[in-house]
């Protein structure tokens, strides 16, 4: 018996434990750009829509920018110019104010279903002060609307701000 129980306890000991498994290994197949199909010919997602916005900003009759911003069905398109000078030599020494002149465009797509051609406009004007020795005014503008495929989108904001929208 104890032979038997030695062999047994040997045969225990010389025997390794089994390796696990290897791990599973997946792969992902690539997916074509977006507007193709792939290698089975289902269609992938759509590649998303594109088009040209032009834009005109005015104040009353001075024409502050005039150009055109690409809209898509995501992301967000911004336009802007700042200019920041110092302030005459009269207004004597401000270090913190400057004179300043900016203008920015932002244009994004509403995704709605009822009305895939909406856009959220944000026009942000800042100018100089009526005075000569510093101060600004600030004008800004958001408001969402519909684009026509042919024709203009107009809206109005204080002191006489006035953004055109057409596709181009």
């Amino acid at each position: 018996m104890i032979i038997m129980l030695t062999a047994l306890q040997a045969a225990v000991i010389a025997a390794p434990p089994a390796p696990p498994a290897p791990p599973q290994i997946y792969l992902t197949p690539i997916s074509p750009p977006p507007g193709q199909s792939n290698r089975n010919g289902v269609p992938t997602m759509p590649a998303p829509k594109r088009s040209r916005i032009g834009v005109v900003v005015r104040a009353g009759n001075l024409p502050l920018w005039d150009g055109a911003l690409w809209v898509a069905s995501r992301g967000v398109s911004v336009w802007r110019q700042s200019v920041q000078e110092p302030l005459p030599e009269q207004c004597g020494p401000r270090p913190w104010s400057n004179d300043q002149n900016e203008i920015s465009v932002q244009l994004s797509p509403v995704i709605d279903d009822a009305n895939a051609s909406r856009i959220a406009v944000t026009v942000r004007w800042v100018r100089s002060g009526d005075e000569v020795c510093g101060g600004t005014r600030s004008v800004e503008l958001r408001q969402t609307i519909a684009v026509p495929p042919s024709g203009v989108a107009v809206v109005r904001g204080d002191a006489g701000l006035v953004v055109e929208l057409r596709q181009r």
